[in-house]
């Protein structure tokens, strides 16, 4: 268990990781690194996810777990909405697609329509933490 000490630092530091692979992704999509960007889109919400829970007191050891706890504490308490834990949910699966299956290549599409409601979860999660 984290002193409430520590447990800020984490959660400063989640949030920290989670703005720079959000910044990354301009980068890579420069590059045309579709998959990487996918990858890096899904890590700075996983990161953003992870302050939440990590602020809440909730241990989460994986992935899954995450999405998991988001579902279970936050929308059916009607914090999160059913479409954001949705979007997160589909972007790691886009991930894992990217990240697993040779035969899977991201698209720029793909990418270009999850920058913007990648950036709207992120601010949610850290209005969330601010607010609560």
């Amino acid at each position: 268990m984290l002193s409430e000490e520590n447990r800020k630092i984490v959660v400063a530091l989640e949030l920290e990781k989670s703005k720079k692979f959000f910044a990354e992704v301009q980068e890579l999509v420069k590059l045309h690194f579709w998959d990487t960007a996918i990858n890096r889109l899904y890590y700075s919400m996983f990161h953003s996810a992870s302050a939440l829970l990590i602020y809440s007191g909730l241990e989460v050891k994986t992935h899954k777990g995450v999405s998991l706890m988001l579902g279970e504490h936050f929308v059916k308490n009607n914090i999160l909405t059913t479409e954001e834990a949705k979007f997160y949910a589909r972007l790691q699966n886009l991930r894992e697609r990217g990240d697993y299956n040779c035969s899977y290549n991201a698209t720029e599409d793909d990418v270009v329509k999850m920058i913007v409601p990648t950036g709207k979860f992120i601010e949610r999660m850290e209005q969330i933490i601010n607010n609560f």
